[in-house]
């Protein structure tokens, strides 16, 4: 999120921008720059994630808006599961397994061995 929120997304205009790509143009539409707005609001290759994105923020009475989408705390979650949908980063970023937490039993002996 905070990537998407500074333009530092791994999308051809940061990477143009930085020296890591010839050009800042979208992949799959010729003629527009790929930085975040295009990436969540116009490419034609996202629709149906990003349908699923504006229904998700009608739920939380907001329409599909750039400010909103990456400042509001109800559209988080809705911006997350676009991400997720779209695989739109898996190329740049591998799934990361957090540690399941200790969980005590109810017999101290038994924690004790643990």
């Amino acid at each position: 999120v905070t990537q998407l929120r500074t333009g530092h997304a791994p999308l051809n205009a940061h990477f143009h921008r930085i020296g890591k790509a010839e050009s800042s143009e979208c992949p799959a539409f010729r003629h527009h720059k790929e930085d975040v707005a295009h990436d969540l609001l116009q490419c034609p290759a996202y629709h149906n994630y990003r349908e699923r994105l504006r229904r998700g923020l009608q739920r939380t009475h907001r329409g599909l808006h750039l400010s909103h989408i990456l400042t509001e705390p109800k559209s988080i979650p809705h911006l997350i599961q676009y991400v997720a949908d779209a695989q739109r980063f898996a190329a740049n970023f591998t799934a990361v397994q957090l540690p399941r937490p200790h969980l005590a039993s109810c017999d101290p002996l038994q924690d004790a061995m643990l």
